[in-house]
């Protein structure tokens, strides 16, 4: 049954808002008066939206049977190989031990990759290096060989890659099909395809990689995977004490300020969905895809309309701090921005940046599993954020545990409060 404490009805008479840019000037009704009504001190919620009650959002990936043949992560050894499955569900052989020089194509899979461990193991760097990766990994960053953007659209020639005498390509997903036909001295290049969606997609990523390079590696990913499912865990048992589940908006942040999010198109899920779902909250753009049928599909733009008719509750955003987010969120001119309403409405409690270091916590990972923990804090504050809670969540405890245990990196408290607040290591 849902909370409706604090929800007043406001009538409004002889007030005309017309287009989009005057409504965000009138604040974002939602059919329950002012967004702002069903808030209570500190960021709490007391209730939902008319407009997304009774609209359960599905959330949670299919889980991977990685011991029948031929699915993704399905391993098998014969003699000194061993065969792995990738994504695609192409075999990998390889001489076991003797993977040892890597390149990965995929910037938000070589955060993971590296956290995992597996630094030594690069012999080449992305051109898109986050100052956080360069302060936990300097090996890594200071490697000489950059491959850049084509690279990751597989548009590299062969003998530029084969050169550096991988043993180990690890494909960009849009690049994939042309790695796959490319061929040197007549033999296809050592490539594999590790795509994923979902947590699930991600933990058997993992299990690819840490099957391959072993070692280390190979006991973080699994130590990954459980870390995730305790967290999971974790936020599901607080949740057990309410039936309130707040509206969220991913922003995507950098350019494209609060106008972009994520969405899940084409018959799959998404991460952005799954830690929202999971950590209490309906993400919006499935919301909008179950109530309107709109297909907001993959990272793309939003119509600032469809915003304003049915508010968030909450609005996180990704990509770090940055000048243009910054910019939305301090001009409350409604005339000229068309989000001075909700923001207005919202207020700081509501309106968060999302922790940034390796990579962006909310999308892909290593450390999007600590994401859900953030989430339910921040979704749920009465919950997990009161420190009297039996469900309190320590995230600056969590945080400081997971890079100096996990990834191996001592890390400062002042370090642990600039990754929080999505800002780089020297601020």
């Amino acid at each position: 049954m849902k909370t409706e404490s604090n929800v007043r009805v406001v009538t409004l008479t002889a007030v005309i808002c017309a287009g989009f840019l005057l409504l965000a000037a009138c604040g974002g009704n939602n059919g329950d008066g002012n967004v702002a009504d069903m808030f209570a001190p500190g960021g709490v919620i007391t209730g939902e939206p008319s407009w997304a009650r009774g609209i359960d959002v599905p959330y949670g990936g299919e889980e991977i049977d990685t011991s029948v043949p031929g699915n993704y992560g399905y391993y098998s050894e014969d003699g000194e190989f061993a065969t792995i499955y990738d994504s695609d569900k192409k075999p990998f052989t390889f001489k076991k031990g003797s993977v040892k020089r890597i390149i990965n194509l995929w910037p938000a899979n070589t955060s993971g990759v590296l956290a995992l461990g597996a630094e030594e193991f690069f012999i080449a760097k992305l051109s898109i290096l986050s100052s956080w990766q360069a302060v936990m990994f300097p090996s890594y960053a200071n490697l000489e060989v950059e491959v850049g953007t084509g690279t990751q659209a597989g548009t590299f020639n062969a003998e530029a890659l084969m050169k550096l005498e991988p043993d180990l390509i690890i494909a960009h997903p849009s690049g994939i099909d042309n790695l796959r036909g490319l061929e040197y001295r007549g033999k296809q290049l050592p490539v594999i395809n590790i795509n994923f969606h979902t947590y699930q997609e991600m933990k058997v990523t993992y299990r690819v990689v840490g099957k391959i390079l072993g070692g280390r590696v190979e006991k973080n990913a699994e130590a990954w995977g459980k870390m995730l499912q305790a967290n999971i865990d974790r936020a599901a048992r607080g949740l057990e004490k309410t039936n309130v589940r707040p509206v969220v908006y991913y922003a995507s942040g950098g350019m494209n300020g609060l106008n972009a999010t994520m969405a899940s198109t084409g018959g799959y899920s998404v991460v952005t969905n799954e830690w929202t779902g999971y950590a209490g909250g309906k993400y919006w753009p499935e919301l909008m895809r179950l109530l309107r049928n709109e297909n907001i599909s993959g990272q793309s733009g939003v119509n600032i309309e469809l915003i304003l008719k049915h508010p968030p509750q909450k609005v996180f955003i990704g990509g770090g701090r940055n000048e243009n987010v910054e910019t939305v969120l301090a001009n409350k001119d409604g005339s000229s921005n068309p989000w001075a309403g909700i923001i207005a409405d919202l207020g700081a409690d509501n309106i968060k940046y999302i922790p940034y270091a390796l990579f962006d916590w909310a999308r892909f990972g290593a450390e999007s599993a600590l994401q859900i923990l953030w989430a339910a804090r921040n979704i749920h504050p009465e919950i997990f954020a009161d420190p009297s809670s039996p469900d309190y969540i320590d995230i600056h405890m969590e945080v400081k545990n997971f890079y100096t245990n996990f990834v191996g990196y001592p890390i400062s408290d002042a370090q642990v409060e600039n990754i929080l607040n999505g800002r780089p290591p020297d601020q």
